[in-house]
């Protein structure tokens, strides 16, 4: 019956739906848009072997919304390999934790001195572990005079950049892969489409932290695989302590180099 009348929405338990399914009573291979409500809830009642059987009946490319009060890591690992596609996430809790739980989070040290050339060791580590597929890059740097400055910097060492680069914008290829990145200032990102971002590499910390943690719980909003990486150095000092309370709240490791930058600024 329900098959036949072809409702335009159905709430149901996973166990329930899997049931209606294997009796046929329901065709649900052409979904648009499955909502997982509470998935930290289906992982403590154990269910989550349900949640991959009904998206594994979903054949096509449907909108996966996951709306949950609570994430954290643990969730994003199960959304990881649970879920594929293009991905919403909704959340009532607030956190800096629960909005970037999907997000992994990289410290990487260096001088000012040493900055382009760590953006560039960088740049080539994603491009190895994402060779699958052209990764979009979010560069972001202090200013739009730096991010200038860090563009020009960056297309003069590295010698595979697309000859037809120009602008913020270059194309970085390599026998592995490609990755398309876009350098913006801090002051320009409110409309660079943040979210649509899978990767952001924060080049020079914000003065203010609290612009940092807004590109944090903005970045990757679309999918479960989100990375930021950010460059610390010792000029970084002021930021070292609330970056470290931001990495352990989110259940990722605090550098040992981070710990000593928070030691030899309150000493």
């Amino acid at each position: 019956r329900l098959k036949s009348c072809e409702p335009e929405f159905l709430i149901s338990t996973p166990e329930r739906l899997l049931e209606l399914v294997s009796l046929k009573a329901i065709d649900i291979s052409n979904v648009s848009m499955l909502v997982i409500d509470g998935l930290k809830d289906f992982m403590d009642l154990n269910i989550i072997k349900e949640l991959r059987s009904i998206r594994g009946t979903i054949s096509g490319d449907a909108q996966v919304t996951i709306f949950s009060g609570q994430c954290d890591q643990s969730a994003a690992t199960v959304a990881r390999n649970l879920l594929h596609g293009r991905i919403t996430k909704l959340t009532t809790n607030d956190s800096v934790t629960s909005r970037s739980a999907f997000v992994a989070q990289h410290v990487h040290f260096c001088t000012k001195e040493e900055k382009t050339s760590k953006v560039k060791e960088i740049l080539e580590h994603v491009l190895e572990n994402h060779a699958s597929k052209t990764a979009k890059v979010l560069l972001v740097a202090a200013n739009d005079n730096e991010a200038q400055k860090l563009s020009s910097s960056l297309k003069l060492e590295i010698l595979t950049v697309n000859d037809g680069s120009q602008g913020s914008t270059f194309t970085v290829c390599s026998s592995m892969g490609l990755i398309n990145v876009l350098v913006k200032g801090c002051e320009s990102l409110a409309t660079s489409g943040v979210e649509e971002f899978e990767i952001v590499l924060v080049a020079d910390l914000p003065p203010s932290f609290d612009d940092y943690v807004e590109i944090l719980t903005r970045t990757a909003r679309h999918t479960v695989a989100g990375e930021v990486h950010v460059i610390v150095s010792k000029t970084d000092a002021a930021h070292a302590k609330p970056l470290a309370d931001v990495l352990a709240n989110s259940g990722q490791a605090v550098p040992k180099l981070l710990r000593q930058l928070i030691d030899k600024n309150h000493s």
